[in-house]
């Protein structure tokens, strides 16, 4: 869902772009068959754009398992508490932006359903130049869609001037405009977050408004006032069914404007139209090289680039107060935490990455939660190095992590001293979750513990390092 929605953001992005080009450079060109092959050209691209993929190469160490130093803590209920604000705020963005695209493509479907059933109601039929002709009574105003015009015929009007808006509404039709139209519908309903869109469909409305008009002036022989005044008496308040093309639609002062040029329309400037194709070009390279991965061997005296577990002296000591708190002592050099009725400090840390590193390592720690059950009993502390120092091994050498990171391994051993259950605290990876199932099922018995007649739980704290 994630990689849906930070699609349809680049396409908002790319559509923006293509957007504020014509805005700038093309607003005022009279070229209008070019200007709406580029609006609807360049919305489609910009669904394109984001789908094309670049590959770049790049050279990447093997991963490796740093030699861990092992921190634990038992418990015999509860979860590590993760509050990963980021993970909550995309899950309402996610939510949010669904629902209005469904809500957007809904209200699309009703307006198609809509003008269906005024197709079909209508039974007052005629024909012009070869086009179906529905006669809407006063029910709506002039408007044509895909193959067919429906007219106002409840409006008085001179035979000529009746055959100027039938004609408006052919050339609709045969230049294809609805096409456009449902076009941007579409990409409206995807789009819905972003301003652009609409923007760009009604700059296309009036570029197709223009065409029209251009037609049948030519048609009838140039005659713009007698059009133009045909125009404004025909003006109306915009309804009904938005994704036609309405003869009378409230940009009447634009398309009379507009008449002036009709004939005049000159070529495209090839520089204009160049930097069209740079822009593509452009937003090509900008969203869509992908990195791909060649691994190279880790030279030996790699110097470590991130903090590792084995750099630390962790100390568990008990709360001098019931204050919580988490801060930096400068003159020990040492990440001092308190909670939970314990006092946690890690040294020696020097710099910003091992601040945020050892303060990780604290939130975790007074985030996970002991009972007063967990009080009555501690494990044998042979038998505890023995299992961290075997289950560290294991997962070091055996488990093919994604990415760097401090990983929590919640597992449990029983007073046979079996390992049962292990699973990691912090990340939902089933690949993972079978890796280490494995090595839970291989394990060995470890000295047994029959004086706790209990399953002690553990949670094992490592640092992984790719490098």
């Amino acid at each position: 869902m994630n990689e849906f929605l930070i699609y349809i953001f680049e396409v908002a992005i790319c559509q923006a772009i293509f957007y504020l080009f014509y805005r700038i450079f093309l607003i005022g060109e009279i070229y209008f068959q070019k200007l709406r092959l580029y609006l609807t050209g360049s919305l489609i691209i910009s669904f394109i754009i984001p789908l094309i993929s670049i590959p770049v190469y790049f050279y990447k160490q093997i991963p490796l398992v740093s030699e861990q130093t092992t921190i634990y803590y038992l418990f015999s209920s509860g979860k590590l508490l993760d509050s990963d604000t980021q993970i909550w705020l995309s899950d309402i963005i996610s939510t949010i932006s669904i629902c209005g695209i469904l809500i957007s493509l809904i209200l699309f479907a009703i307006q198609l359903l809509k003008i269906r059933s005024t197709h079909k109601n209508l039974t007052n039929e005629t024909e012009f130049l070869g086009i179906k002709v529905k006669n809407t009574e006063g029910t709506l105003p002039t408007f044509s869609f895909w193959n067919t015009i429906f007219f106002d015929n409840s409006v008085e009007l001179k035979d000529f001037e009746k055959q100027e808006i039938l004609l408006h509404e052919y050339y609709h039709i045969t230049d294809k405009h609805s096409i456009d139209m449902v076009i941007h519908r579409m990409a409206t309903a995807f789009l819905w977050f972003s301003p652009f869109i609409y923007w760009q469909k009604n700059a296309l409305e009036s570029i197709q408004e223009y065409i029209a008009d251009s037609m049948v002036i030519k048609k009838r022989g140039g005659n713009k006032e007698a059009y133009g005044a045909l125009i404004v008496k025909q003006f109306l308040i915009k309804i009904g069914i938005p994704i036609g093309n309405f003869f009378a639609k409230n940009k009447t002062l634009q398309r009379v404007e507009m008449m002036k040029y009709s004939g005049l329309e000159s070529e495209a400037p090839k520089l204009k139209w160049t930097w069209v194709i740079i822009s593509i070009l452009f937003l090509c390279f900008s969203f869509n090289i992908k990195e791909k991965k060649r691994f190279v061997d880790s030279p030996s005296n790699q110097v470590k680039s991130t903090p590792n577990l084995s750099d630390f002296k962790i100390d568990i000591l008990p709360a001098e107060d019931s204050i919580d708190f988490i801060t930096y002592d400068q003159k020990g050099k040492a990440m001092v935490g308190q909670g939970n009725g314990f006092r946690y400090i890690i040294s020696p840390v020097n710099s910003n990455e091992e601040k945020e590193f050892a303060e990780q390592i604290i939130i975790k720690l007074i985030n996970a939660k002991s009972t007063k059950e967990d009080e009555n009993f501690e494990l044998d502390k042979s038998t505890m190095r023995l299992v961290n120092s075997w289950l560290t091994n294991e997962v070091s050498n055996k488990i093919n992590f994604p990415e760097s990171g401090l990983y929590f391994i919640k597992f449990s051993i029983n007073h046979e001293g079996l390992l049962d259950f292990a699973e990691f605290q912090n990340i939902d990876n089933p690949e993972l979750d079978v890796q280490l199932e494995k090595i839970i099922s291989d394990s060995p018995r470890f000295p047994s513990q029959q004086d706790l007649k209990k399953r002690i739980t553990l949670v094992l704290p490592v640092k992984v390092n790719l490098e």
